[in-house]
């Protein structure tokens, strides 16, 4: 897609309607963060800083195995190996939403706000797996 072309929201919310959630979910927290930016553009670097670890999350191709020892799992057909790799998988994303959170603590603390508004305010919706 061409950045320099201007799109309808019509235009853009039909391509939106086609993504994966996945690919949504990090589309929505980069809107938000565009949005966030326009609103107050000079954010500090500690909010830099914080929003940089919010967005962190495992890479696809991780949560993408994930799900497939999960399926496996519920299949009844994962072996032993499938259930240490799984396990080793689900820890760190728990690590990674942990620091998230303690992230969104401190952006709320920051500004003066709720933890479920900066949660909104920064699009986090946890777990991103089932």
């Amino acid at each position: 897609m061409n950045t320099q072309q201007n799109l309808s929201s019509q235009q853009i919310l039909s391509a939106v309607q086609t993504m994966p959630l996945d690919e949504l979910e990090k589309l929505v927290g980069n809107v938000l963060a565009v949005r966030a930016e326009r609103i107050a553009p000079h954010l500090s670097g500690e909010e830099t800083k914080l929003l940089r670890i919010i967005q962190k999350t495992l890479p696809d191709k991780n949560l993408k195995r994930m799900k497939e020892l999960q399926t496996l799992r519920d299949e009844e057909k994962l072996l032993s190996e499938g259930f240490a790799e799984l396990a080793e998988l689900i820890e760190k994303l728990e690590e990674i939403h942990a620091k998230r959170i303690n992230a969104v603590v401190a952006l709320a603390d920051l500004r003066g706000v709720s933890f479920q508004t900066a949660m909104q305010q920064v699009g986090l919706t946890l777990p991103d797996y089932e």
